[in-house]
């Protein structure tokens, strides 16, 4: 862009400068709409030129799962179906909306597709918006709680179904992974996540499912023992060996009434001598302790002689989790 004295590009922007001067230093409401109205329609426009540079168009994305989340809601007050189909049939919704919308699309390139994706968008937010009657407004709608997997569960029942099910199994940029292997590998990447040496479970390719290995398969344990207020939980924290660790912090923990430690270990397992030898004492008081992998990806391999246990593949967050469960399963404590 050229902006030359005199330019008509130059003269637009002064007259601008002025306008919006004018409207809120005066205090002028007939002018601060249309200032308004241009500064954020200025801002979209540059958000959409950002995005296309950046390879990433994003506002599709929120339209698709409204428009899934909607179909889940209109199925779901209509016909009181299970809450397994209905999460297929709001996939199908988003889908199908998807390719009528893609046939359009298709044919424009740029900051064309962009703009076309951020004006029905904001038609489809304006249409829930007018008929808040029909679409239940900024409130959404509400319907009955289904059944999951043709069993009625109460709410807090349902919400962990619903939970456990999206962590089962994570569908991520066509690759299905395993809820335990799954990592985060970037914060902003959309390939952002990746099961390790493991690999993906499948590829999910032109609407297909290629299975690469067999379905985890395990017993769910430990979610109903969860008791509902958090208080009652055991007392697990995850302690983080580093260069200078020492044992102030397992000492503070004991004092506490920590019930466990997992400690986020470097490389296979290596924990700093002066916190092993706090952590040991605190093994011997009965305090649970296992060693985890600062690492993402690889596993604490367990070695001859070794004094504190392995958390195997899991992160450390993972590995509290999982010892959580094990001391409410152990029983009063």
């Amino acid at each position: 862009m050229n902006f030359l004295p005199g330019s008509p590009r130059l003269q637009l922007l002064v007259a601008f400068l002025v306008a919006a001067v004018l409207a809120f230093s005066l205090g002028l409401p007939w002018l601060k709409t249309p200032v308004l109205l241009a500064l954020s329609n200025g801002l979209a426009v540059t958000g959409v030129i950002v995005l296309i540079r950046a390879g990433q168009v994003s506002f599709g994305h929120a339209m698709f799962a409204c428009l899934s989340g909607y179909g889940v809601a209109f199925i779901g007050r209509a016909w009181h179906l299970d809450a397994l189909l209905l999460i297929a049939l709001g996939t199908a919704a988003a889908a199908l909306a998807g390719a009528l919308i893609g046939v359009f699309m298709v044919r424009y390139r740029g900051i064309f597709f962009g703009m076309l994706n951020l004006a029905f968008s904001m038609v489809l937010f304006s249409v829930l918006g007018k008929f808040g009657a029909f679409t239940g407004g900024t409130d959404g709608l509400r319907f009955d709680r289904p059944s999951f997997g043709f069993v009625h569960l109460e709410r807090e029942g349902f919400e962990t179904a619903l939970l456990l099910l999206a962590l089962v199994l994570a569908v991520l940029a066509g690759e299905v992974h395993s809820g335990v292997e799954v990592r985060k590998r970037h914060t902003y990447r959309l390939a952002a996540f990746g099961s390790g040496d493991a690999g993906p479970i499948a590829h999910v390719e032109e609407g297909r499912l290629r299975l690469h290995r067999p379905w985890p398969n395990s017993e769910a344990v430990g979610v109903d023992r969860l008791p509902e207020d958090v208080a009652r939980w055991p007392r697990v924290e995850i302690v983080t060996s580093h260069a200078g660790a020492g044992a102030a912090i397992v000492a503070a923990l004991r004092q506490t009434g920590v019930h466990g430690i997992v400690v986020a270990c470097t490389g296979n397992g290596s924990v700093h001598h002066d916190l092993e030898v706090a952590l040991l004492e605190a093994q011997a008081a009965g305090v649970r302790v296992i060693r985890s992998s600062r690492c993402l990806e690889g596993a604490v391999i367990a070695s001859a002689g070794q004094v504190l246990p392995s958390a195997g593949a899991l992160t450390p967050v993972q590995a509290r989790v999982e010892m959580v469960l094990a001391l409410l399963g152990a029983g009063p404590r």
